[in-house]
């Protein structure tokens, strides 16, 4: 009961919802694994969440069916918001052994069929591979969380109403290469899982291969746009990287992120 934004934050419902059966239809968020309820509030220009183990549904379903007639754009896109869970949830400041064990087959999984979903839409076995690593993705970030990135993404997409999926796709390789300086051995795991050969490179080198990678992907897979393109203003950066940091994302973060202006260059680079 109530309004909405009355339960705001982090374990505000009181007792168990109705019974709750969900059937994700695109390969990307796994909120069917997640204990969170992302929403725009409308008044305050900006998204907020709802938090709680009452929000876990109880029974999920994955059927690769309902997602083979996803649009080629929306399949990229939802696909690289769950490589965006996974490899955040790496580097997030509650990383821990079983998220991770999540995020790397959650790669793994995203670098070699999202891909084959869009060079097959009808591939059965591509798309239910798919929905598995949104999945497990979803099920590392419920633990571990996301950061920086995702702070940005929820600002730009409440101030510009962008696809969230394509904003953290955009803003990804430049996030993880901002962080290199304090994850580099979480970054280089990312090289690993997604079958770059870092034998001969130390973490740097191979987080910096990672980013690389990332970014290649994300052209390859069709999201090509920069912001400019999706109509962020050029002042839009500055007002997202501001609204960034009172997203509650941030905080997660591998290091901390107090100022704005560090913010605002990271997505000026995905201009």
């Amino acid at each position: 009961g109530g309004h909405i934004l009355e339960h705001e934050g982090y374990h505000a419902l009181s007792k168990r919802l109705t019974p709750h059966i969900a059937i994700p239809t695109t390969a990307g968020t796994g909120s069917e694994m997640t204990m969170i309820t992302v929403i725009t509030d409308t008044q305050r220009g900006q998204k907020t969440y709802i938090g709680s183990y009452f929000l876990h549904p109880d029974v999920a379903v994955l059927d690769p069916t309902i997602v083979t007639g996803l649009p080629p754009g929306l399949t990229a896109a939802t696909g690289m918001d769950a490589m965006s869970h996974a490899v955040e949830g790496l580097f997030s400041s509650l990383k821990n052994p079983l998220s991770d064990a999540y995020a790397m087959e959650a790669i793994k999984l995203i670098t070699c069929y999202l891909p084959k979903c869009l060079q097959t839409p009808d591939d059965l076995t591509a798309r239910g591979q798919m929905l598995l690593a949104a999945n497990m993705a979803g099920t590392c970030f419920s633990n571990a969380m996301v950061s920086l990135n995702h702070a940005m993404a929820h600002s730009l997409g409440a101030l510009y109403h962008i696809h969230h999926g394509t904003l953290n796709a955009l803003l990804l390789p430049h996030t993880m290469r901002f962080f290199v300086d304090v994850a580099s051995d979480r970054l280089a795991l990312v090289a690993q899982a997604m079958g770059i050969d870092t034998s001969n490179m130390n973490d740097e080198q191979a987080a910096m291969a990672a980013a690389d990678a990332i970014e290649k992907m994300v052209e390859d897979v069709g999201l090509t746009k920069s912001l400019a393109d999706w109509g962020v203003p050029d002042d839009g950066p500055a007002k997202a990287a501001d609204m960034a940091l009172s997203d509650g994302a941030i905080i997660y973060s591998p290091k901390p992120v107090f100022d704005t202006s560090e913010i605002e260059e990271i997505i000026r680079k995905a201009m």
